[in-house]
């Protein structure tokens, strides 16, 4: 099992504004914070940083001369910088984190931005009140922690139940063939939340916050989901 630095809303591209106001005083576009409008909402794409994936390895069904031509035709090589992106939804009440990027867990300069992003977005982590993961993977949730403390200390961490039941359950290590790895990094990123009785977790699909809605896609891992925000009539997932 791989995980691979993907996320959600990578659609925001095609949602563009040509005029951006946040609920807070208005932001100049700077590297690593994208903001759009969502209806009421605020969106803001926050960059953790990026991470060399080696497309060779990591692709199945080609081999690295097909892998190549096709990087060459889009001006690329391999391995190819991934993006880790997190994103920030301000409804107006609360502010609401999607993943967390990759924190410290990936070693020096691989992710480990959010803050940084965060902070030039006009956000701290203090003021983050939700925080809802796609799945439980280091790329999405390693910025949960800071030398084993909670860096979002007022927020509730939302999580797909399968996810919980399954990482937090060592035996299904042997059981389906899966790095302990994951497990102990489930451990280290969610379980500080879980002690101080700040997780939800959730089946199904679910209104978790007003204009918020968890869709589960199982797949990726077992309690993968995605999230729609929708205001005024505009969605994006």
């Amino acid at each position: 099992m791989i995980a691979v630095a993907t996320t959600v809303l990578t659609i925001v591209t095609s949602c563009l504004f040509p005029a951006i106001s946040l609920s807070k005083s208005a932001i100049a576009q700077v590297p690593g914070v994208y903001p759009f409008k969502l209806g009421d909402f605020a969106i803001t794409v926050l960059s953790d940083g990026t991470l060399p994936q080696d497309l060779h390895t990591l692709l199945s069904n080609t081999n690295p001369t097909e892998t190549d031509r096709l990087l060459q035709k889009n001006f690329l090589t391999n391995p190819v910088e991934a993006s880790i992106n997190a994103f920030l939804i301000d409804t107006g009440d609360q502010q609401v984190l999607v993943d967390t990027g990759a924190g410290n867990f990936f070693g020096p300069k691989l992710g480990g931005k959010l803050q940084t992003s965060l902070k030039a977005a006009g956000y701290t982590p203090n003021e983050i009140d939700a925080i809802l993961l796609t799945h439980i993977h280091t790329d999405h949730s390693g910025g949960l922690v800071e030398q084993g403390k909670r860096v979002f200390p007022a927020a509730t961490l939302y999580v797909g139940k399968p996810d919980i039941d399954f990482w937090f359950d060592r035996a299904n290590a042997k059981r389906f063939n899966v790095a302990e790895k994951y497990f102990d990094e489930a451990a280290k990123t969610v379980k500080p939340y879980l002690d101080a009785g700040k997780v939800k977790s959730f089946s199904g699909k679910t209104v978790l916050l007003p204009g918020i809605t968890a869709h589960p896609t199982p797949g990726h891992t077992p309690g993968h989901s995605c999230y729609v925000a929708a205001s005024k009539g505009e969605s994006i997932e």
